[in-house]
């Protein structure tokens, strides 16, 4: 860790403001000794008219005048923004996809962050307001699903709080200026570096973890952070596999050097016959819905547009593509049949998200083995499960392809059966 200020010479401002935050990093490495590789990698870069604090890249600006000016209200105010700051990168809060809403993320990110020092139950660390963020705290964790960034986003977009609560949400977790996070940078190099960093402070939380009885919510948010993504385009390749009709080329193939060639050479053909002809035909991908009022239209919507772009894209030699869309819930089941982008669209715009009973995921094979019976399909090509929950399966192998697609349900890949493939998704992997 370096410091530098953005003048030559340093104001007496300036020179508390480092000493602050070289005596925060003392404090944070002696505290907290598993976040040393993050400090390692961060510059400390006073600098004047940035208002208040940010980490851009590996470089954390900060403006002296705030820091003293808070430094006073609390002792310990230096040590919880710059703290607050390293795990904004740590979980890699700053990449979240353009689509987001700008204002839930960030406040969804300050929670997360400020539950996990909570959490840490270190006093060095602590704020005098922090009874008042436990309060809420607690009762956040009554509605939400989790506390990592993501599902906190999620419970915003789905209980979306009133301009007072958002106030008050800002007033008491918000420590630092996000707005570097939607500016043009090369973020690829960082962030690779940073998931290393993450990998490394995941090993030592583990043991700290042992020893204190603390920080669930610190291995929830790095699982979140380092968690692999994948290429879902690469993934249905295996859905699309060409399937040809071979035949001869009547056009092109001439019979006359064909038979020349056998009777002259003892049955060896002269030429072979030009193949091939393909065959096209009308293919059927059945898609299931099994989403909780959580999971919001818009990322449905992204998920069956990407699906239903990359099929036809790649199945190139079919006449037609048939996407037959399964909704089961609360044990009742619903077929829809989209031929067409107009289709698909009309099916998005009227889709409603209901109630349903969590975690069941054998009445949709059930539905789709009774559609294989009645031969509703002209060549049936597999099972894609979209899903924002974890599930109970078939008992056996339902004796074709299936992806389970999981909408950033945990922060690592469910276990699933030898016959499953599963795939984390994000807002990031459906955009296309």
């Amino acid at each position: 860790m370096d410091t530098y200020t953005n003048s030559e010479t340093k104001t007496t401002t300036e020179e508390y403001g480092e000493q602050l935050l070289s005596a925060a990093s003392e404090s944070i490495i002696e505290n907290a000794g598993f976040m040393e590789a993050a400090l390692d990698r961060i510059n400390l870069v006073a600098k004047r008219g940035v208002g208040t604090a940010s980490l851009v890249g590996d470089d954390f600006y900060y403006e002296p005048s705030f820091l003293l000016k808070k430094c006073v209200a609390d002792d310990n105010y230096p040590v919880r923004l710059l703290l607050h700051s390293l795990w904004h990168a740590v979980f890699a809060h700053g990449y979240s996809g353009e689509k987001m809403n700008e204002e839930y993320w960030d406040l969804a990110c300050d929670i997360a962050v400020e539950n996990l020092i909570m959490e840490l139950g270190i006093a060095d660390f602590s704020l005098a307001i922090d009874n008042e963020i436990r309060d809420y705290l607690e009762e956040i964790k009554t509605y939400s699903a989790g506390m990592t960034a993501e599902k906190l986003y999620r419970f915003l977009l789905a209980n979306p709080p009133s301009s007072g609560v958002i106030s008050e949400y800002t007033r008491l977790f918000s420590r630092d200026d996000h707005s570097v996070w939607r500016q043009p940078q090369n973020p690829d190099m960082n962030r690779e570096e940073w998931i290393r960093i993450s990998d490394r402070i995941k090993i030592e939380l583990k043991i700290f973890a042992k020893s204190t009885g603390h920080a669930e919510s610190l291995i929830g948010n790095l699982d979140e952070a380092t968690r692999q993504r994948y290429d879902y385009k690469k993934l249905l390749e295996r859905f699309c596999l060409d399937s040809e009709n071979i035949s001869v080329s009547e056009d092109e193939f001439d019979y006359v050097y064909y038979t020349f060639g056998l009777t002259t050479y003892d049955g060896m053909p002269f030429i072979e016959p030009l193949e091939l002809t393909k065959g096209r035909h009308v293919r059927d991908y059945v898609i299931v819905l099994d989403v909780s009022v959580f999971c919001r239209v818009e990322i449905i919507r992204s998920f069956l547009q990407k699906t239903y772009d990359i099929i036809k894209y790649m199945d190139e030699y079919a006449e037609a593509i048939n996407l037959h869309i399964v909704r089961c819930d609360n044990e009742e089941s619903a077929h829809t049949v989209i031929r067409s982008q107009s289709e698909l669209d009309s099916f998005v715009d009227s889709l409603e998200l209901n109630d349903r009973e969590d975690g069941d995921y054998r009445p949709a094979f059930a539905y789709v083995d009774k559609l294989l019976y009645e031969r509703v399909f002209t060549d049936f090509r597999g099972v894609i499960y979209f899903t924002d929950e974890r599930g109970i399966f078939p008992g056996k192998n339902p004796g074709y392809e299936c992806i389970y697609a999981y909408f950033s349900v945990e922060s690592s890949l469910p276990e699933v059966p030898w016959w499953a493939t599963p795939i984390l998704l994000d807002e990031d992997s459906l955009q296309m």
